[in-house]
């Protein structure tokens, strides 16, 4: 059995694992390509971007948008393009790029945390993370709600007596 140092190590080397696996994804990969018919409802401003620099001349293209696959492509094509087999071209090509290892990568973690919260005692990830921002007993929130009272005390002053001063002219 693992110990609770190892647990948080390879709890920290899956975060770290599933957090690059998805920017691989959310990168996207390629491009494709389409003419001005496919990109309807995208202005000339937002085609620009993704059109030959050599314009006509670059005669080695079939197309006149190369569109890289990714984010900020996907917001583009999917909120303003009217043509639905783009919007879906597009929208295939983006999340293909969340291929296993993104699967692969959550599992581990989720396997990993939930080892390390029975570990150290509690039932689940979710109660071990939420525990510290938990009230355990009534002791515990009267304590609380007279520190933050007490805390409180020096900012609330002139909100309070502004208010009796308002309270006693009305």
């Amino acid at each position: 059995q693992a110990s609770a140092g190892e647990l948080i190590g390879r709890e920290q080397e899956h975060r770290r694992t599933l957090d690059r696996t998805v920017q691989r994804g959310l990168a996207g990969t390629g491009f494709l390509d389409f003419n001005d018919e496919d990109l309807v409802g995208l202005t000339d401003n937002m085609k620009s971007i993704w059109a030959s620099q050599l314009g006509s001349m670059a005669v080695w293209r079939k197309t006149k948008y190369r569109v890289p696959i990714g984010r900020d492509s996907l917001n583009k094509v999917t909120s303003f393009c009217q043509n639905a087999s783009t919007r879906e071209a597009v929208f295939e090509r983006y999340y293909s790029g969340f291929g296993p290892e993104v699967d692969a990568a959550a599992l581990d973690l989720l396997r990993t945390r939930q080892e390390l919260a029975r570990h150290l005692g509690f039932k689940s990830w979710a109660e071990f993370q939420l525990r510290p921002l938990s009230v355990g007993d009534p002791a515990t929130a009267r304590q609380f709600m007279d520190r933050f009272y007490k805390d409180a005390q020096s900012t609330l002053a002139p909100y309070v007596r502004r208010m009796e001063t308002l309270g006693e002219s009305s």
